[in-house]
């Protein structure tokens, strides 16, 4: 039986899917969004989100793991991350090109995705411990991985970002 507060995350974030999916469809034929580029606000805010969104599914997985699956929190904590990647999409479709995002953002960005690739074994290579000690649940792998990732892309995409 599913509870009160499961059935209302699930009903945000089939409405969220379904909004952003409208979005992407329509506002791109509109006058609405002008910019053909994310700018360097745009792309700030946006590892900032995924930083946020990470950090706080974190600590959702693990000071409540159950919950955490029953009620579906680890995909509401990911989804204004999801969003602003929607708009991210919304101005590739205007722009009808992929180039949205200057050398600069585009060099720190591939090189924060070869470092999340390192950093994000190393995370799992954390949860398997922990979860070799009976400390991490087996149905927590996925999330975790998910939230680490993201932490760890947007954390390390700013932090090369601002650095040069």
């Amino acid at each position: 039986m599913q509870s009160g507060v499961e059935v209302l995350v699930k009903a945000v974030l089939v409405a969220c899917v379904v909004l952003a999916g409208l979005a992407g469809w329509v506002v791109p034929r509109t006058r609405w969004i002008r910019q053909r580029q994310v700018s360097e606000r745009l792309f700030v805010a946006t590892q900032a989100v995924g930083i946020a969104c990470g950090a706080v599914g974190l600590v959702l997985v693990f000071a409540w793991p159950l919950r955490t699956l029953e009620w579906h929190l680890w995909e509401l904590a990911l989804m204004p991350y999801v969003l602003v990647n929607v708009y991210w999409i919304i101005i590739m479709r205007r722009a009808r090109s992929a180039e949205i995002l200057d050398e600069k953002q585009s060099f720190n960005l591939a090189s924060a995705c070869g470092l999340t690739i390192g950093l994000g074994m190393l995370a799992m290579l954390a949860a398997f411990v922990l979860y070799d000690r009976g400390i991490f649940d087996a149905r927590l792998f996925y999330p975790y991985f998910l939230l680490a990732t993201v932490l760890i892309l947007s954390g390390t995409t700013l932090f090369l970002f601002r650095r040069a």
